[in-house]
């Protein structure tokens, strides 16, 4: 992982209600040297509770959890903690969960089959700013009822170049200097984007992109 600025190792919660999963995902963690996990997790409610206590920068978070899920875990933990970044990890690819999951406005998606290297490339791009999500889950994502992929016709070219750029992790400023134009126009194109696809955030519009085959997965 990318050392940060202060050189201090990236600090990361886990929250999974498999004893065996946390296990693994620790042993694997502890081979990064800039990468120290602080706690552990098996419940929704020990989840809010030791991040508010510990803080981490990253909280990486089972979307299936005992007393409340990953969602409620999330809209407690913003709250208070808007500058801790979340990882979702999920094992299910319903459509409807996906979906769910990835309007919740986590920085990261990453299904817990993919393997250790894909957390890792995801831990990465989330420390760094970037949203994740897995090409896995992008493929499971289904767009709003009565949408298909016909959707991107309706799109003008500059709409699906800056729709391309936000779903690569380009920030707002980026697209803007990269395409010459101001940033509120870069932000009026992000608007009508999630207008016209009915989407909520950039999780889901680089899902979409990455369905609809306009963007290489990393």
């Amino acid at each position: 992982m990318t050392p940060r600025a202060d050189d201090k190792p990236v600090r990361i919660l886990l929250a999974d209600d498999h004893q065996m999963v946390r296990e693994g995902m620790r042993l694997l963690l502890s081979l990064e040297e800039d990468i120290e996990v602080i706690g552990e997790a098996g419940d929704g409610v020990s989840a809010v509770r030791m991040t508010q206590e510990l803080r981490p920068d990253i909280l990486v978070l089972d979307f299936l959890l005992p007393d409340f899920d990953g969602a409620e875990v999330l809209r407690r933990v913003r709250a208070q903690l808007p500058e801790t970044r979340i990882l979702f990890v999920t094992g299910s690819l319903q459509a409807d969960n996906v979906r769910h999951a990835l309007g919740c406005g986590a920085e990261g998606y990453v299904l817990k089959q993919s393997g250790s290297d894909e957390l890792l490339v995801a831990l990465r791009s989330v420390m760094q700013g970037v949203e994740y999500v897995s090409p896995a889950i992008a493929t499971a994502f289904e767009p709003p009822p009565g949408e298909d992929a016909g959707t991107t016709e309706a799109l003008t070219p500059r709409e699906v170049e800056i729709l391309t750029r936000i779903a690569a992790g380009e920030r707002n400023q980026e697209i803007a200097d990269m395409l010459h134009i101001s940033l509120p126009t870069v932000r009026k194109h992000r608007e009508n984007l999630m207008r016209k696809l009915d989407l909520h955030n950039a999780a889901e519009l680089t899902a979409y992109a990455i369905k609809q085959g306009m963007l290489t997965p990393r």
